[in-house]
């Protein structure tokens, strides 16, 4: 069963998807929601529910969130149990893309690889948890990927795992911009 969406609605559920990570990042390491509050609760569903609805858009997508979750457990920068366990997320999407007829392919494990050099690249480029540096690197990070995730809307001829990953990353990005600013320096 492979979601099959307007590629403006696909985007749209990659940006929530993004939003919603960030949502439940920050309600646990900014806003120090207790475990059981209702706001944790409901940023859990919301992870749930749109990283199942993104995943299941296309193979590549997938693969990379799979290897996201296992760098990050294998990183030990999984704070919690619930992002510990949501390797499980990509891992139903695939067995349901799988049962759908649809397979990966190179295209999307190298996509996968890609990302997971990425992941292992920003962990070293950012070793802090919050900066000036990384902050400004996620503002502009936002409009960039905002700005391509709205050209490839548009331009049907280029893959449509770019409009997702675009649109994923700004809106991670862009909360994480609005909600956290590092201290100035006194």
């Amino acid at each position: 069963m492979q979601l099959n969406v307007t590629p403006a609605a696909a985007t749209l559920i990659a940006a929530a998807a993004g939003v919603a990570c960030k949502l439940y990042d920050n309600g646990v390491d900014v806003a120090g929601w207790p475990d059981g509050s209702w706001q944790l609760e409901i940023s859990k569903l919301l992870v749930v529910l749109f990283m199942t609805l993104f995943l299941m858009m296309n193979w590549g997508a997938t693969l990379l969130f799979a290897m996201y979750t296992i760098i990050c457990n294998w990183q030990r920068s999984a704070d919690t149990t619930f992002w510990q366990v949501a390797g499980v997320i990509p891992a139903i999407a695939g067995c349901l893309l799988a049962a759908a007829g649809s397979l990966p392919d190179l295209a999307d494990v190298g996509l996968a690889g890609a990302g997971a050099a990425l992941v292992i690249a920003e962990a070293h480029i950012y070793p802090e948890e919050m900066s000036w540096n990384k902050w400004l690197g996620r503002a502009l990070t936002t409009c960039v990927a905002g700005g391509l995730a709205i050209y490839a809307i548009g331009h049907q001829t280029w893959p449509p795992i770019i409009a997702l990953l675009a649109a994923w990353t700004a809106g991670y990005n862009a909360l994480s911009v609005t909600w956290t600013r590092p201290r100035v320096p006194k």
